[in-house]
């Protein structure tokens, strides 16, 4: 890796959730960055807490990568607590405002209310705005020789808005049907994040994408991580791949973070046996906070 870099990354204790804080070094200045905001249900941990044990005053960029509760988390009360520069959601508020067809569970009625609500205090605030399936669409974020860009999506195109288009004018029975794929494609418009330093590239966050979507990063760039934050909790499973180890001899990185348990991720690597080979370069976020230097 090139010299100068100073950076680090930590990931809170949240169990089987997604939360990362990354902090820049820049000559005197310092950019804290963060991606997800843990589990809205964890109600033994804080995020404004933890975000105040690193002394954080202010978010540069604050990211939602998509619309699952073990992501979104705490984010409206960060939005209360902190300035913010910039945020990243994957849709405006105006595709997700009420009222919502019957079908709609409550955990899925909370998660859009949570952004919703965040997105107006932050647009109080001030803060810059960006869609990743809306307008305008982040491209890049650069703090000095540090860059963090968005990979996927590259594009407007989300199946999500569009079946919450169509279930508006849909019969009962049709919603139901319309309802069950929502909620099955959500992970599909996670968003993709590489973190670089003078083109060395640091960290791939890769949310809970599926599998194809970062084939289609990887046949527009190459990319060789030296941390990559594996999909979906480090799990292939309900009919759907979010990794596979083609990719990860592609991007041969060094260290790589599962947002779970420890006991879980022992189950992981049974399941998908070519990860063993990581270990003991696997930390797990879970049962104990884990900070990663680049220096």
């Amino acid at each position: 890796m090139a010299n100068g870099i100073k950076a680090q990354i930590v990931a809170p204790d949240v169990g089987q959730a997604d939360c990362f804080l990354i902090q820049l070094y820049q000559d005197a200045q310092v950019f804290n960055l963060l991606i997800d905001g843990g589990s809205r249900y964890d109600l033994n941990w804080s995020l404004i807490d933890f975000l105040g044990m690193h002394h954080v005053t202010h978010l540069d960029v604050m990211i939602l990568t998509h619309m699952h509760q073990d992501h979104i988390g705490q984010i409206d009360r960060i939005a209360a607590q902190f300035t913010v520069s910039a945020a990243v959601f994957p849709y405006p508020a105006s595709q997700l405002m009420p009222p919502y067809p019957a079908v709609f569970e409550q955990e899925r009625r909370d998660d859009t209310g949570t952004c919703i609500r965040a997105q107006a205090i932050l647009k109080e605030q001030h803060t810059k705005l960006y869609f990743t399936f809306g307008n305008p669409r982040p491209t890049v974020f650069i703090f000095g020789k540090y860059k963090l860009e968005c990979l996927f999506p590259t594009g407007n195109e989300s199946s999500v808005l569009e079946l919450l288009g169509e279930m508006r004018d849909s019969t009962a029975d049709k919603q139901k049907e319309q309802y069950q794929q929502l909620c099955s494609n959500l992970n599909g418009d996670s968003s993709i994040w590489l973190l670089t330093y003078a083109g060395d590239d640091l960290a791939l966050f890769c949310g809970d994408c599926l599998a194809q979507h970062l084939d289609k990063v990887l046949l527009e760039r190459t990319i060789h991580p030296y941390l990559i934050k594996l999909s979906h909790h480090g799990r292939n499973d309900k009919g759907k791949i979010y990794f596979n180890e083609k990719q990860l001899e592609t991007l041969a990185p060094k260290k790589m973070l599962l947002s779970t348990t420890g006991e879980l991720a022992g189950a992981v690597w049974k399941k998908e046996p070519y990860l063993q080979k990581y270990h003991p370069n696997i930390p797990a976020c879970s049962r104990r906070s884990v900070q990663i230097q680049f220096d």
